[in-house]
């Protein structure tokens, strides 16, 4: 196998990147292209004489001269018949594929093949790090005068944060309110627990 046909076949595995150098062409717009570029037909004498003398007749102008019409009239014939036959063709059947990568210089085949080589290695790349499931896990932050305990919540952050989770959701639930009396002046605060959601996408070994 030359190489460039091993190349061609090595692209051929990568529709994505070879589509647009194929083309589908009509059949029966190639045929009809074929019969229209063709001369007159015309019989040649020996094929004439062959007819005569095995179909029986004498070896006169008049009889030849009907016979090379006979004879160009069936190679018409034929001519349409094919025409006619492929119009009868499934839809699929057509067309021809035309490959233009055949047009293409080894250079052009090789760059178009690194192409293709690096696209499967970001392909591998990418399907390797797809994760199969992710681990979740939930902590509470209580928050009783109307403030958030912002150490707490750091040190919460860091400690998933370090451990590979992310968080993937914030949400506060009301639990209730306190009534607080200082001197003659009583003051109500919301208990609330803000919910921390945290993700970690866990992957193939």
């Amino acid at each position: 196998m030359e190489l460039k046909e091993l190349l061609i076949n090595e692209l051929n595995k990568r529709p994505d990147l070879t589509k647009s150098f194929k083309e589908r062409v009509l059949i029966e717009d190639k045929i009809s292209d074929e019969v229209m570029d063709q001369p007159d037909i015309q019989m040649s004498r020996e094929v004439v004489i062959d007819y005569l003398i095995k179909s029986g007749y004498e070896l006169t102008d008049e009889n030849y001269s009907r016979a090379e019409q006979m004879l160009i009239s069936m190679e018409q014939d034929k001519l349409k018949m094919t025409l006619h036959n492929a119009d009868k063709m499934p839809s699929d059947n057509k067309y021809e594929i035309i490959d233009h990568l055949q047009d293409l210089s080894l250079d052009e085949l090789n760059a178009l093949l690194n192409i293709a080589l690096l696209n499967s290695l970001n392909d591998i790349t990418i399907n390797t790090k797809v994760p199969l499931r992710y681990d979740y896990k939930v902590e509470k932050i209580k928050d009783i005068m109307g403030g958030t305990n912002v150490i707490k919540f750091r040190q919460v952050l860091d400690d998933y944060s370090g451990r590979g989770y992310r968080v993937k959701s914030i949400f506060t639930n009301e639990l209730g309110k306190n009534a607080l009396s200082v001197g003659n002046v009583g003051v109500n605060s919301t208990v609330d627990e803000v919910i921390v959601v945290f993700e970690k996408p866990i992957f193939d070994k």
